[in-house]
């Protein structure tokens, strides 16, 4: 965990950073591909937790080995040179972005070397974006690791099968279901651990959906209201319907 603390959902910085199957199996699949230097797609639908699992992992990984983690944002499909300008501008590369894509990769390549790079949003990644991707960590010759995070980012593979076939992990984000779920919701805060299980799922089925910001906006309304009334007023379904309420308007 960083000195800023973890990265949860807006009004939810006293929220427990939970275990789930799903990050520990991702936390171990990330540290083996970055490890060798290799290439990691973590993919699913939106608000499963894939960024806050990728950057709470690499917070804590980045330590030992004193690598520089760079994440960058990708808008809707960019072309090879912007993707080559956002790569430079987010290691903190002086270049002109008047010059050539290929003056440009040639300027990026050695100076990728050594870093762990997560592109977020990489389902935006066009055909030969993708390719200029791969492109770029083939000439590192795995000297730097790369973490591609997407909602779709998996199917994305297929418009690049050289880039999908250089993949050396594969971790997919699902929403959370049944005992999954009661752990997991029960354990995010102490608010929710006096709810009766049979009115979460209950909940779930009718809001939740078993997805992390979905929850998170019913937590953060529910921690708005508590403050309104007296300290040590115990959380009932009743309150939870308020927030609910509250969420959707």
């Amino acid at each position: 965990m960083s000195a800023q603390g973890p990265r949860h959902l807006p009004g939810l910085d006293d929220a427990n950073v939970v275990r789930t199957k799903t990050t520990a199996f991702a936390e171990l699949n990330l540290a083996s591909a970055i490890d060798r230097n290799g290439i990691a797609v973590v993919h699913g639908a939106p608000g499963n937790g894939k960024t806050f699992t990728v950057d709470q992992f690499l917070d804590r990984h980045r330590v030992p080995g004193g690598r520089p983690v760079h994440w960058l944002d990708m808008p809707p499909a960019p072309a090879p040179k912007e993707v080559t300008v956002r790569l430079l501008s987010a290691i903190g590369v002086p270049h002109r972005t008047r010059d050539s894509q290929f003056e440009l990769t040639d300027q990026l390549v050695p100076e990728l070397t050594g870093r762990i790079v997560v592109i977020d949003e990489a389902q935006n990644l066009r055909q030969a974006s993708l390719q200029q991707v791969r492109y770029l960590h083939d000439m590192g010759r795995a000297s730097w690791a790369l973490v591609l995070v997407g909602s779709t980012v998996d199917e994305a593979m297929n418009r690049a099968p050289e880039l999908g076939s250089r993949v050396s992990a594969r971790i997919q984000f699902a929403p959370l279901e049944d005992e999954a779920l009661l752990r997991a919701i029960r354990a995010w805060h102490p608010l929710m651990e006096t709810i009766e299980p049979k009115f979460l799922l209950q909940l779930d089925s009718t809001y939740g959906y078993g997805n992390w910001r979905r929850w998170g906006q019913l937590l953060s309304a529910l921690l708005d209201l508590m403050k309104q009334l007296p300290a040590g007023t115990e959380v009932t379904p009743k309150h939870l319907s308020a927030a609910l309420a509250m969420v959707q308007g």
